[in-house]
């Protein structure tokens, strides 16, 4: 996987991730429209309209799956090419005093906690990477089991470093989702913010 260095997602950022093994890209533009037309570009997929299910989720044409996230102005599109895996990414900005005490008392256990705080990421990003990991874990998992799951759905497995991490499922979710299966994501720290996703395969 190669990686170009991305600019101040707040300076209307545009960067291409590589996902070589599942033959997708993460792209970022002003508007939602622009970054999925991009990324069909970078694939050589078609265009065609991306609608919405009942809950909001995106539902892609054939022989597309993607996901989207949006902060600041910035809409990131990670898409593949097939439907052999579920994609998921997150893009958050650095928490605040407020919300990283609101995402510590919601979406983390003690034990999580101290793997985040052994990672020593700057202020502000640790809980905003777990939040954002487990948002790209919902969305990826969400296709397969049709239901919103809570932040307990899955936990930091390991201390993150390297701009990888690791989220094991707590229960079970579906028969390829058992509990205790391991996920592996990744992450960008960018300035102010916060990348994360992943590819599941079917």
């Amino acid at each position: 996987m190669t990686a170009a260095t991305p600019r101040d997602p707040r300076a209307g950022l545009a960067f291409t991730i590589e996902i070589g093994a599942s033959a997708g890209v993460i792209v970022a533009a002003s508007e939602r429209r622009a970054a999925i037309a991009a990324a069909r570009r970078r694939l050589g997929l078609p265009e065609g309209p991306v609608g919405r299910e009942a809950r909001g989720a995106p539902v892609w044409p054939a022989g597309q799956r993607g996901s989207l996230s949006h902060w600041a102005g910035i809409s990131v599109c990670l898409l593949t090419r097939g439907e052999s895996v579920d994609p998921g990414v997150d893009l958050e900005g650095f928490a605040d005093a407020p919300t990283r005490g609101a995402i510590r008392q919601e979406a983390l256990s003690p034990t999580e906690a101290g793997r985040l705080d052994a990672a020593r990421l700057p202020e502000g990003a640790g809980e905003a990477l777990v939040f954002s990991a487990k948002e790209s874990f919902f969305k990826a998992v969400y296709p397969r089991i049709g239901r919103r799951i809570g932040f307990d759905a899955a936990e930091l497995h390991e201390t993150p470093g390297e701009g990888r991490l690791a989220l094991r499922v707590t229960r079970r979710l579906a028969a390829h989702l058992p509990a205790g299966r391991v996920l592996r994501l990744e992450f960008r720290i960018l300035d102010g913010a916060v990348l994360t996703w992943l590819t599941l395969r079917r």
